[in-house]
């Protein structure tokens, strides 16, 4: 076996013949048995509907999607899923509407090193019916005023601590979330979210910058389930108050 690597890998936009909708293809590795890469669908982009004459596995990364195989109900896609496709399957996958998507993509080749034989676009009815499918296990549209994106620009440092701590407004709105937050392919906003609000529990900052981060951790596609189970877990480590004072925000934000 001889597998090619790239420590810099570049990316390139998806083929037009082979995906609806905009978005970006990397690939890590290759051989003559399995192809390697990340594929980003910006919201309401999905590939066409096709097969693989071995299989494929998905490890969702990112953001929202679906994945349906041909005679099937459509199946929502979320950060951490994982989708394995099997030999001959027709099915496509692609991001949610309103909502990107990305995710790790390891395809086995055959002996021919074939790794997908393309077929026909995904309709807009079948779109639109998927997306109708999952539409009640998704999160609230993202606002753009308030989700932490890369496109976000932040200035609430400068607002209200600009003339008084100038340096102090310009790290928190520039270096924190101009910065740190943007690096979502290292942790997606979704995970950062739940991160922030566990740390402000932990160090029993219960203000308004707890609601703040509880309200865009629920518009980064953080469920109820997850915040009560998160809270629940982190009460036996910092302590039975804290979680009470959390619960009391996050029951408003997720009613």
């Amino acid at each position: 076996m001889t597998a090619t690597h790239s420590s810099d890998p570049t990316s390139t936009t998806l083929d037009p013949n082979f995906f609806d909708g905009t978005g970006s293809l990397t690939m890590h590795e290759a051989d003559e048995e399995f192809s390697t890469g990340t594929v980003h669908f910006d919201a309401a982009c999905r590939n066409h509907w096709h097969t693989h004459p071995v299989a494929q596995i998905l490890v969702v990364t990112e953001g929202f999607g679906i994945y349906q195989e041909e005679g099937k109900a459509p199946r929502l896609l979320r950060s951490g899923d994982v989708v394995t496709t099997g030999k001959g399957v027709n099915h496509w996958h692609g991001a949610c509407r309103n909502h990107a998507m990305e995710h790790l993509a390891v395809t086995l080749k055959d002996a021919d090193g074939h790794a997908v034989s393309w077929g026909r676009t995904v309709s807009d009815a079948e779109y639109d019916a998927a997306n109708a499918a999952v539409a009640a296990d998704l999160p609230s549209d993202p606002s753009p005023s308030s989700t932490m994106t890369m496109d976000t620009k932040v200035s609430a440092g400068r607002d209200q601590l600009g003339a008084f701590a100038p340096e102090f407004a310009r790290l928190n709105d520039d270096v924190l979330f101009g910065e740190v937050w943007a690096r979502q392919r290292q942790l997606s906003a979704r995970d950062r979210s739940l991160v922030t609000v566990i740390s402000l529990m932990s160090s029993g900052v219960l203000d308004n910058s707890l609601r703040f981060h509880l309200q865009t951790a629920k518009e980064n596609g953080i469920t109820q389930m997850e915040i009560a189970e998160a809270v629940t877990h982190a009460a036996f480590y910092v302590g039975w108050p804290k979680a009470w004072a959390v619960f009391n925000m996050a029951k408003e934000i997720w009613k």
